[in-house]
């Protein structure tokens, strides 16, 4: 598939859970297949610097890809909320956030 989208693409992984480099392996896999489909792909590490990184970056759409807390409790997602950065996972529950299926198809192109 040719890259298409002027979209800049925001994979956030990692952080302090336990859980942090199945996260990080598992960003590796999408940040693989996202750059099949976007111009640009930032892998952005889960950590106190992810929102000036966020910001400078200027990226228009997020992809949480995070195992544990704060990533499948919501956290993450409502941060972005308030910074106003559009993110692709996920639909807030009451326990944790389940990603929506269809992946990465659903993620703006212009």
């Amino acid at each position: 598939m040719e890259t298409v989208s002027k979209v800049t693409v925001g994979i956030i992984c990692g952080g302090s859970s336990s859980e942090a480099e199945a996260s990080r392996s598992s960003a590796s896999a999408i940040v693989a297949a996202a750059k099949r489909r976007f111009r640009r792909v930032l892998t952005i590490e889960l950590d106190s610097k992810m929102p000036e990184k966020l910001l400078s970056a200027k990226i228009d759409v997020a992809f949480p890809v995070l195992h544990g807390s704060p990533g499948e409790d919501g956290t993450v997602q409502g941060f972005l909320e308030i910074m106003a950065i559009p993110s692709k996972v996920l639909a807030r529950g009451r326990r944790n956030c389940e990603v929506q299926k269809g992946g990465m198809g659903a993620i703006p192109t212009g």
